[in-house]
């Protein structure tokens, strides 16, 4: 029998029913994220400005939390890393809410969101990275 020479990238893809109910759990984890980006496209053609920075962070994170959320299926260390981005987000949501309606600023959530985004690019980055490297071949 012959067999063939695994490249890095066929080890990286080997995805396992654990990686698999992670990711869910962690893409249902991201729902609220994902809400919010909806919401945040609607305000954005409803006030009608080619330019609102301040809805950046709504309408990207939505995108890079399913993407790390799936990124779960390549590498579990991308897991840890979105769970304490939606965690991030999710104490930035409750502090603004719930306890301190009118004592913290809104801009507190507003940095709580940007928190999560730098955090899912540095993740998104890593897995990319990773995936370049294993792929590469070895001299």
């Amino acid at each position: 029998m012959e067999s063939k020479p695994q490249t890095g990238l066929s080890r990286t893809l080997k995805v396992t029913p654990a990686r698999i109910v992670v990711a869910l759990l962690l893409a249902l984890l991201a729902l609220p994220v994902v809400y919010l980006g909806i919401l945040g496209i609607y305000a954005l053609f409803l006030i009608d400005d080619a330019v609102a920075l301040y809805l950046v962070p709504s309408i990207l994170a939505p995108v890079f939390a399913v993407l790390s959320a799936f990124g779960t299926l390549l590498y579990f260390r991308s897991a840890l890393i979105t769970a304490a981005a939606l965690s991030v987000f999710y104490l930035g949501w409750a502090f603004t809410l719930y306890p301190f309606p009118g004592v913290l600023p809104s801009s507190f959530f507003y940095w709580a969101r940007v928190t999560m985004l730098a955090m899912m690019c540095l993740n998104l980055a890593w897995i990319v990275w990773t995936l370049r490297r294993r792929a590469a071949p070895h001299r």
